[in-house]
């Protein structure tokens, strides 16, 4: 395996720098030199082009409740990775202000002009959180191509993938009471115990189902074949949107 490169990241990056590099090292796919794969574009990058990335925008957070916001911190409840600054700009500017208004109203309906970008901003949304959860063993395949793709061209006509995306009505004053993972949570040495994204698969199916506290949006496996067991249970007392992509 090649030698970890000597970078220059603050702790937070630096681990997930780490993490990204090591898997890639893993599965035989470190770039040439000492970068990684963007998550997005999939283009090498080196540590310096990279920056941190919060996957559930930091704009979008500030409507949480008090209680979520006094208990856990703006990392802890976005979810966090790398991604080069060409992708994460286009991210900030193009998706985030839709993703916010995903977040401020539970049952959010997207105006027609916005309609296409919402549906592009869900799949960003999901292919982060998935990548989160599932690292480069998932994303590094061709069927996701139609996302990245997506991505790269805001304006295009979003891919017909034939998935769906539900969305699921909640008390924003008592959130947990509908859902366990609305924030990542740690023991006292450190280990991750809880994550604010949640990835489930059935064995029959050729889709996984990413959640992101109260959005689920199915993206498609991996060639790889990995299966995730579901998570038992379902939020109480929920009203759900169901719409077809």
């Amino acid at each position: 395996m090649t030698d970890y490169p000597n970078i220059d990241l603050p702790p937070t990056e630096a681990k997930i720098f780490h993490r990204m590099w090591t898997e890639l090292a893993q599965l035989g796919q470190l770039p040439h030199g000492y970068g990684i794969l963007c998550p997005l574009c999939l283009i090498p990058k080196s540590h310096e082009e990279l920056t941190l990335e919060h996957i559930i925008p930091q704009r979008a957070l500030r409507h949480d409740p008090e209680s979520l916001r006094r208990a856990h911190s703006l990392n802890d409840r976005s979810g966090l990775t790398l991604l080069c600054r060409s992708c994460n700009g286009l991210k900030g500017k193009c998706y985030d202000p839709i993703i916010e208004k995903m977040f401020k109203t539970p049952k959010f309906a997207p105006q027609p002009h916005e309609q296409k970008r919402e549906l592009k901003a869900r799949r960003t949304l999901a292919y982060l959180a998935a990548f989160r959860e599932l690292g480069y063993q998932y994303i590094l395949t061709s069927r996701l191509d139609p996302v990245r793709q997506d991505f790269l061209v805001p304006l295009s006509s979003p891919a017909n993938t034939g998935l769906y995306f539900i969305s699921i009505g909640f008390n924003r004053d008592d959130p947990h009471a509908y859902f366990d993972g609305w924030c990542d949570t740690f023991d006292e040495k450190g280990d991750q115990t809880n994550s604010v994204f949640t990835c489930y698969s059935d064995p029959t199916s050729e889709t996984i189902q990413i959640r992101i506290r109260h959005i689920t949006v199915m993206l498609p496996k991996s060639d790889r074949g990995i299966v995730l067991a579901r998570k038992p249970g379902t939020p109480p007392n929920t009203s759900v949107n169901l719409s077809v992509t």
